[in-house]
């Protein structure tokens, strides 16, 4: 199927998408019945699924996620006044704020792969510091053992390398012999063998640190911040950890500061606001996913780090089904079928009509934007 083709090396890939709610799976899924799909399946599936998670409840996915709404309503009144339309559309680099936020996204995201062989990094503390005075991505050094090669801008670590060291380290506590390329995947194992090697074992750890640092506008230098954090403080796991970052580490916006679970609040509220005007009804399903978000959020708590500590990791279907329960899920293509969440309520157990709408536009309106998230 052409929807898994993956643009670097023209191969199948999985992948969870922005533009809303549509999750692709590589592999056979079993819905609700995940107890009889395969560990490899599975983890891949839980791959996606915890980027997911992570666009409705952390700063910088509720955010990104939000942007694409707007946009959405954006292109949506722009093709509705025109009778003719060509393609791809820019628009948003009409608007100061949209196109402030993607060149913020583009200088935070850093890299997606490398064409090198990684054998050990070296952190430079000053380039955390360029960083977070720029605004940018962390330049890491890499070194080539096997080929007796330094690079000193070796690969640039962002929201890229966090969101994606972070699912990848959840992956391996249910199934072993993953492989993933060492950037963007395997960066903050890279990183922790030498900026804190005493955790590199702790898999829900160094997942809980990647989780936390997706609540910083640089997830970057967000990640480094949460590290030292934790070394100040190794008898905490990751549901501590988040809990204090959450309730203690204040955030600015628009001239105010206030807790990180405030301003998530905030941005669940215009999240949920743009999301029904994107669709053009009010939600349903999802109302009740956006509320369960926001009760946790309440409580400076993570269903999706309470989960990852204390079910154990070969218990598919309670794994599953306590963040599915809680979370909900995306509209999901696999190899065998495509997966609408249903409601059962009704005797068809018909496709929420959101869902629908949701799948449609994913399929549809992303073609028309003109840029790559």
């Amino acid at each position: 199927m052409d929807i898994f083709e993956n643009i670097i090396d023209g191969g199948k890939c999985s992948k969870y998408k922005t533009n809303h709610f549509h999750m692709f799976v590589d592999d056979d899924v079993c819905i609700p019945d995940v107890q009889n799909m395969s560990d490899s399946a599975f983890g891949t599936l839980m791959h996606e699924y915890v980027h997911y998670v992570q666009h409705l409840t952390t700063l910088f996915g509720i955010r990104m996620c939000d942007m694409f709404h707007r946009m959405s309503i954006m292109y949506r009144e722009y093709m509705s006044k025109e009778h003719i339309i060509h393609l791809p559309l820019h628009l948003w680099e009409k608007d100061e704020h949209l196109s402030q936020f993607l060149t913020h996204f583009k200088n935070v995201s850093g890299s997606k792969h490398c064409n090198f062989n990684i054998d050990a990094v070296d952190v430079n503390e000053t380039n955390i510091d360029i960083a977070r005075k720029n605004k940018t991505a962390v330049t890491i050094g890499c070194y080539d053992f096997e080929n007796n090669r330094i690079y000193e801008n070796g690969f640039d670590f962002g929201y890229v390398c966090v969101m994606e060291s972070m699912a990848h380290e959840i992956q391996k506590t249910l199934v072993s012999d993953v492989f993933h390329p060492e950037v963007p995947y395997c960066t903050a194992e890279l990183i922790l063998k030498e900026y804190y090697p005493e955790i590199l074992d702790d898999r829900k750890l160094i997942a809980s640190i990647c989780y936390c640092a997706l609540h910083w506008d640089n997830p970057g230098v967000g990640f480094f911040d949460v590290v030292n954090l934790a070394k100040s403080n190794p008898s905490w796991n990751g549901i501590e950890l988040y809990k204090h970052i959450a309730q203690n580490f204040a955030v600015s916006c628009n001239g105010k500061k206030m807790p990180r679970y405030r301003l998530i609040l905030l941005f669940l509220d215009d999240f949920k606001k743009n999301l029904e005007q994107v669709i053009g009804t009010d939600l349903d399903y999802y109302k009740s996913v956006i509320n369960n978000c926001i009760k946790e959020t309440c409580g400076s708590t993570s269903k999706l780090l309470d989960v990852l500590y204390n079910v154990p990791s070969d218990d598919k279907k309670t794994l599953f089904s306590s963040l599915a329960d809680f979370y909900g899920y995306p509209v999901i293509d696999a190899k065998n079928y495509t997966i609408l969440p249903r409601n059962m309520v009704e005797a068809e157990g018909k496709p929420y009509l959101e869902t629908a709408v949701l799948y449609w536009l994913g399929i549809n309106i992303g073609k028309t934007f003109g840029i790559r998230w």
